[in-house]
């Protein structure tokens, strides 16, 4: 699992992304091949976050998305207690991302919170 407690220099988690980069390489790698103008995304959601250093679960969504439509960023900037600000997006923020980033025209999670990060 992802849930690395005690992982304080996040060594544990890149070492855990780096094993899953080859397998998704090679799912872009042969969309690309298979389904020329396709645009395939990928989305590595996790359901909490990381309060301050050396504690537990907090409240939060982290997630990577892999597009030719997403750009790289963040749009999460937490105060000095590990706390993100009340007017951060909820879950349907980020599938209103996801639905812009796929180009899907739909908005039926509402209007997307995060168009800094879609091309």
């Amino acid at each position: 699992g992802w849930d690395t407690h005690g992982d304080r220099t996040g060594t544990t988690v890149r070492n855990k992304m780096g094993a899953m980069l080859p397998f998704i390489k090679t799912f872009l790698d042969r969309m690309s091949t298979s389904a020329p103008g396709a645009n395939p995304v990928v989305a590595i959601v996790g359901d909490f976050s990381r309060s301050l250093p050396g504690s537990d679960h907090a409240p939060g969504l982290s997630t990577t998305v892999i597009s030719r439509n997403a750009k790289t960023g963040t749009t999460g900037a937490v105060d000095a207690n590990v706390r993100l600000p009340a007017s951060t997006p909820a879950t349907a923020g980020f599938w209103a991302y996801l639905a812009a980033v796929t180009k899907s025209g739909s908005a039926a999670f509402g209007a997307n919170p995060h168009t800094a990060l879609v091309k």
